[in-house]
């Protein structure tokens, strides 16, 4: 089975390649798993950026979009809330 590894120069990605499930990362290769890396981002600490935003896979980019939404429910939840509550006491 192949997996998808960066090449990584200086904290930058300059190519994507294929190489076996059981090549190890090394300072310079680093796998890519199911993120979106392109060549150009950048790699710091164990992650991926583009443009200073972290690279994200399309199932964290999704539970990142739902936990947006979410956090945007609770609050139209709690300023219905506080409205209806002002319409009861006022």
């Amino acid at each position: 089975m192949t997996v998808n590894m960066a090449r990584v120069t200086d904290g930058a990605v300059v190519n994507l390649e294929s190489w076996d499930d059981s090549t190890p990362e090394t300072n310079d290769l680093k796998y890519v798993g199911d993120k979106l890396v392109m060549i150009g981002d950048s790699y710091e600490n164990g992650k991926f950026y583009r443009s200073g935003i972290e690279v994200l896979s399309p199932v964290e980019m999704l539970a990142e979009e739902n936990q947006n939404l979410v956090n945007a429910l609770a609050e139209a939840t709690e300023l219905l809330y506080q409205l209806d509550m002002s319409n009861i006491s006022g």
